[in-house]
């Protein structure tokens, strides 16, 4: 049965969102056409298809944004919670898992910002899986992780969608050098963008927040004038779509 659900996901390729005029405009100074209107932002197929590798019945699964992501997790765990600002994309994603035959009430759809909904999740949650996908603009990611860390069982799994944006690539980087999680997978897709990524790793141990037991912190930040100069140059070159 779920893997049905899966199967006809990707072959159904549902449109879960709205692409507003505004956006498709901002995307136009960055080179890239779209149309307003019913939109997917769906993650790769490998990662939908990772999703059923590493999810059991019996999981509780959290993600921030929503979409496909939201379908597949929903059929694949005992519960999902979903934290997403996009109440038309929840709208939508209901009543796709209607036709699928997902019950609504294996999914609570918490549409609000994730840096207020999070700290309002009950405190004795615990996850075994959880995708960030939300807002990925600094610094999103790292709140998003800094709530989910708290409530995620060690042994359970993380993702990180988008690893191409900054903000996403450096919270991956403190999440690989501070050592509390371990790097499991890595996707690209270059249909999805250039450098399109997706990341997965496993948690080891409980972060205590502590400044000097963390190594991340033990290594001295630096910024090298050359450093600088090439990133001058690149923000002074004309508009392009960066992660591309």
């Amino acid at each position: 049965m779920t893997q049905n659900i899966i199967e006809r996901l990707l072959a159904d390729n549902p449109k879960l969102h709205t692409l507003s005029a505004e956006h498709a405009e901002l995307l136009a100074t960055y080179g890239v056409r779209a149309e307003p209107g019913p939109a997917s932002h769906a993650v790769p197929p490998e990662v939908i298809r990772y999703f059923e590798k590493v999810v059991r019945p019996d999981h509780v699964t959290v993600e921030t944004g929503g979409g496909y992501t939201t379908v597949a997790l929903a059929a694949l765990a005992r519960h999902h919670t979903c934290v997403t600002v996009d109440r038309e994309s929840v709208e939508l994603t209901r009543e796709y898992m209607g036709r699928v035959g997902i019950p609504e009430e294996k999914v609570t759809f918490i549409v609000e910002s994730s840096d207020v909904a999070l700290p309002k999740l009950p405190e004795d949650t615990r996850f075994d899986f959880a995708f960030i996908d939300g807002n990925h603009a600094y610094p999103f990611p790292a709140v998003d992780w800094h709530y989910i860390d708290l409530r995620l069982k060690v042994g359970g799994f993380l993702g990180l969608d988008n690893t191409e944006i900054r903000a996403v690539y450096d919270q991956c980087r403190f999440l690989e050098e501070n050592r509390t999680y371990e790097l499991v997978d890595r996707f690209e897709n270059h249909a999805y963008g250039r450098r399109y990524g997706a990341s997965f790793y496993r948690k080891l141990k409980d972060d205590g927040r502590e400044t000097f037991n963390q190594p991340y912190n033990l290594r001295p930040a630096r910024r090298t004038q050359l450093r600088k100069l090439l990133g001058d140059i690149r923000w002074r070159r004309r508009k392009v779509w960066p992660w591309d």
